[in-house]
């Protein structure tokens, strides 16, 4: 596959975007994006994004209970969005 060509303009543009990203004060941004999660058994994990908890579990046949969706199925189910 070629590579994209892209303009010095638009490369400049980019640079200048992320310079601005890297330098805000991450309380005060827009686009922050907050996430918590924790292992709560063997391969049961919780996640916390803002007001929603989600699950994530292996099935029975890897070790764990079965309770949700593994986290590759998440990671998969979020390329399609």
């Amino acid at each position: 596959m070629a590579p994209i060509r892209q303009s010095p303009e638009f490369k400049d543009h980019v640079r200048k975007l992320f310079e601005g990203y890297a330098t805000a004060d991450p309380a005060s941004a827009r686009g922050v994006i907050r996430a918590t999660t924790r292992l709560v058994a063997d391969c049961r994990s919780e996640g916390q994004f803002e007001e929603h908890l989600v699950i994530s579990d292996e099935p029975k046949e890897r070790g764990g209970t079965g309770q949700g969706p593994s986290p590759l199925q998440y990671f998969l189910a979020a390329l399609g969005f």
